[in-house]
């Protein structure tokens, strides 16, 4: 998954408006919880990116065979990338 600055932009601030909101949290500084936010986001779409290429690697030997039998190559790959992440902790 890729995100455009924009989008990224956006979703800061969406849950940076959601924790800010929240009861539970109490933001000293905004500024940097905005920038906390936006890292946390940014990492996790590295780390998607990191998982796909990963599964794809595993796939490619197979992606003949796959496409040929009419298998959807796309799911395996995103079924991969769910394995990956059980693997390691990661929620996707």
């Amino acid at each position: 998954m890729t995100l455009s600055r924009q989008r990224l932009d956006f979703l800061t601030l969406q849950v940076y408006r959601a924790l800010k909101d929240s009861p539970a949290v109490t933001v000293l500084d905004a500024d940097r919880a905005v920038a906390l936010v936006r890292t946390a986001i940014a990492e996790n779409v590295r780390i998607e990116q990191e998982l796909e290429r990963e599964a794809e690697k595993v796939l490619a030997p197979h992606r003949e065979r796959i496409l040929r039998e009419g298998a959807d190559y796309r799911r395996m790959v995103r079924d991969g990338m769910k394995t990956l992440a059980r693997k390691r902790g990661f929620v996707l």
